[in-house]
C-alpha cells in the first residue's frame, strides 16, 4: 500500500512537471497569442537580357496582425495578415529619364507557419517555415501598359500577371524578449516563391520579348509585440 501511494505521488509530480514543461515551452501562457507588428520587405527582380531598361527591387512596408493559434510541446502554429500600407515603385533606370511604372498598391499577405521555441533563459530563440501567400500584387492602373521612342525605336511594354494569388515558402529565425508590458519579437526572414509572380513583356519593332520580372524572392524583417496576460 505504501509503494502504491508513493508510485502515486511520484507519478502525480511527474504529471505536474510535465505540465508546467509543456507550458514554458512557449510563452504564449504568458503573454497574448495576438499580436501587432511591423515588417518590412524586399522583393528581388530578375532582369532580362536585351532590355532597354532595368527594374529596381521593390520595397513593400506592411502593418501585421499574428495569431498564434495552436501550441504543443515547443512548437507553434501561426497565421494572420498582412496589409500593405506603403511601397515603392517600379521604375525604369537605365534610360535618361525615369518613367513609372506603376506599384504594388492594395495588396496583402496571409502567412501560415509552423515555429520551434528555444529557450535562452528567460527570452527565446525561434526558428520557423511555412508558406507566404501575397494577394493581388501589382495594381491594375494606367502605367501597366505603354509605349514610348528610344534611339529609333518603338518600345511598348506590358505586365503579365498569373493569377491574384503569389506564394513563397519562407523561412524566418526570430527573437523573442518578454518584459513586464508585454513580449517583442524581432524577425528575419527569406522567401522563394514557387508561383510565378509577374513579368514585364517588352515589343521593340514589333519584335516581342520576354522581359523583366519580379519572381517571388525576397528578404524581410519586422518587429512584433505582444500584451502580457493579467494574472
Amino acid at each position: 500500500m505504501r509503494a502504491f501511494k508513493k508510485i502515486s505521488i511520484l507519478t502525480l509530480m511527474l504529471i505536474v512537471l510535465a505540465i508546467n514543461a509543456q507550458e514554458k515551452a512557449t510563452p504564449f501562457n504568458d503573454y497574448w497569442k495576438v499580436g501587432l507588428g511591423i515588417k518590412g520587405y524586399n522583393f528581388f527582380t530578375d532582369n532580362g537580357a536585351n532590355q532597354v531598361y532595368d527594374f529596381k527591387d521593390y520595397q513593400s512596408y506592411r502593418a501585421a496582425i499574428d495569431w498564434n493559434f495552436y501550441q504543443w510541446d515547443a512548437y507553434n502554429l501561426r497565421t494572420g495578415i498582412e496589409i500593405e500600407f506603403s511601397n515603392s515603385a517600379i521604375v525604369k533606370k537605365s534610360l535618361p529619364t525615369n518613367i513609372d511604372y506603376g506599384s504594388f498598391n492594395g495588396s496583402y499577405s496571409i502567412p501560415i507557419m509552423i515555429e520551434r521555441f528555444f529557450p535562452v533563459g528567460d527570452q527565446y530563440f525561434i526558428a520557423g517555415f511555412g508558406l507566404m501567400n501575397n494577394i493581388n500584387l501589382p495594381n491594375d492602373d494606367d502605367n501597366t501598359k505603354g509605349t514610348f521612342e528610344y534611339n529609333g525605336k518603338t518600345i511598348t511594354h506590358e505586365v503579365e500577371t498569373f493569377g491574384d494569388i503569389k506564394s513563397a515558402l519562407q523561412l524566418k529565425v526570430g527573437y523573442a524578449l518578454p518584459t513586464n508590458a508585454g513580449m517583442f519579437e524581432l524577425e528575419v526572414n527569406g522567401g522563394i516563391g514557387i508561383t510565378k509572380s509577374f513579368r514585364i513583356n517588352e515589343t521593340i519593332n514589333g519584335v516581342t520579348t520576354e522581359g523583366n520580372k519580379i519572381s517571388g524572392n525576397y528578404v524581410g524583417a519586422g518587429i512584433k509585440f505582444y500584451p502580457k496576460r493579467k494574472k
